[in-house]
């Protein structure tokens, strides 16, 4: 590189950063995803146009009518106030299911696509996931102890209410949950 007597280059005065980790990867997926669209020929057929889009019609509104409101019917449930405010706006469906010791398993199993009544799979595709990856959660939980109480807790399928020591605990089994059903948990407390 030659350097002049009184200029400086460019490098030398930039602000510029230099791009994340994360601005790399987005930039090397977005130049995969142009390579993999492929070229348009004569013989590829063309999409039919898109049906135009109608602007609904305004109503207006006669003095003597009430206006419709759409409410959200997370609002209307008596446990969204149970939420850290900033986080309501996030929470796209509150369920109250049955409480009789199950209703851990009977909310895992509504959230997961079940429904409420089949907390019995729920609990046998947690033992499953339990006993499949012990060794991984004694690792996690950090004892061979605590698998066998996790595994004393799931295993009940009897009638009626459930007993204490057969609930779903937190965030102990959390881990289990988040495994076994592939989503995120998180687990929130006052205490």
């Amino acid at each position: 590189m030659v350097m002049s007597k009184n200029r400086t280059t460019k490098s030398e005065n930039s602000t510029r950063r230099d791009p994340s980790l994360f601005e790399y990867v987005e930039s090397e997926l977005k130049s995969k995803v142009v390579k993999e669209i492929p070229k348009a020929s004569p013989k590829m057929c063309r999409p039919k146009a898109s049906p135009k889009i109608q602007k609904p019609k305004v109503v207006k509104q006669t003095p003597h009518r009430k206006k419709s409101k759409v409410q959200n019917p997370i609002c209307d449930s008596k446990y969204i106030l149970e939420f850290p405010e900033g986080m309501r706006n996030y929470i796209t469906r509150v369920k109250d299911v049955e409480a009789d010791g199950n209703c851990g398993f009977r909310a895992i199993a509504c959230f997961t696509g079940h429904d409420e009544n089949d907390w019995e799979s729920i609990r046998e595709i947690m033992i499953k996931e339990l006993t499949t990856y012990s060794s991984l959660y004694e690792k996690v939980l950090g004892e061979k102890g605590r698998i066998e109480e996790l595994h004393h807790r799931l295993d009940y399928f009897g009638d009626g209410p459930a007993p204490i020591d057969k609930w779903l605990i937190m965030p102990d089994m959390g881990h289990i949950v988040a495994s076994a059903f592939k989503v995120v948990l998180v687990f929130l407390s006052d205490k």
